[in-house]
């Protein structure tokens, strides 16, 4: 039996503490969600939604199911399993979804569970088939809607783990994790929450700068600095240089009063740096 180190026991993990305690952290909210819907509570709630800091230590609050910059961790996609699955076109909740908590980046972890509101999984590594599978049945799935599904793989094989959800037989999503290779470039994302930015609002957007190999996977283990420039009418809001945490680094931009667009910049001497043009209404 595996004994884990109180720190990896609890629900408090950051991003950047792996993804063994990740799935710990998520483990500890399923089991307490499947715990409360057996009784005639009819929800629960869980502390807390993201990573925040507190005005009386210098650590972040990291019982979040989304670190402080919004990107999720596996505990995420636990709790958003358990909606639908709405088969309706165009739904905008409850869509049948699949995630396989595990970057597929680490010999010492090859526990591969897939969070899916979906009625049946298949796991495929490198292309060949790992099983298909109903959902857990055990202690902490009991009163679920809908448990996950858990594959122990023997042996790592670096490549790629691709997991296949099926209802009524028919294949309906899939999730892809793929074994990063060695850093090699810089991938910038916006998100604008599905909102233009507006000039004089002091609208906010996170700003996320991906350390990525040449194929665009993101490496989960990079922890390269990143400094941030900005062309334009806007400001950029955080610590800067700053770095990687899981792979990603982070600051926000603030439009200016001005409409037109904003160029920003990340760069690392050893990364290929990228550029992405942001527009302000």
């Amino acid at each position: 039996m595996r004994i884990l180190t109180e720190e990896a026991r609890n629900s408090r993990q950051l991003r950047g503490d792996g993804q063994k305690r990740l799935a710990q952290q998520a483990l500890n909210f399923q089991e307490a969600h499947n715990s409360n819907r057996k009784g005639n509570s009819f929800g629960d709630a869980n502390w807390v939604m993201f990573d925040y800091n507190r005005g009386y230590a210098d650590n972040l609050e990291a019982s979040g199911i989304r670190d402080i910059f919004r990107i999720p961790k596996f505990s995420y996609y636990f709790y958003r399993s358990q909606a639908g699955p709405n088969l309706e076109l165009g739904a905008k909740f409850g869509k049948p979804m699949i995630y396989i908590a595990n970057y597929w980046s680490d010999g010492d972890f090859t526990t591969a569970k897939v969070y899916s509101n979906t009625e049946e999984v298949e796991l495929f590594l490198n292309g060949e088939s790992l099983g298909r599978q109903l959902p857990d049945s055990n202690r902490v799935s009991s009163h679920l809607n809908h448990p996950p599904f858990n594959y122990h793989i023997d042996e790592f094989e670096p490549g790629t783990l691709r997991a296949v959800g099926y209802i009524d037989g028919e294949e309906v999503v899939e999730h892809i994790q793929t074994t990063p290779d060695k850093p090699s470039a810089i991938d910038l994302e916006v998100d604008f929450s599905n909102k233009p930015l507006e000039a004089g609002q002091k609208d906010v957007v996170f700003v996320y700068a991906s350390v990525v190999d040449e194929n665009g996977t993101v490496v989960p283990d990079a922890e390269h600095e990143i400094r941030f420039e900005i062309e334009g009418n806007a400001e950029l809001i955080g610590q800067n240089p700053i770095s990687a945490e899981a792979g990603v680094a982070t600051i926000l931009l603030r439009a200016g009063n001005e409409k037109g667009s904003v160029s920003i910049t990340a760069i690392n001497n050893e990364l290929e740096q990228a550029t992405k043009e942001i527009k302000i209404e």
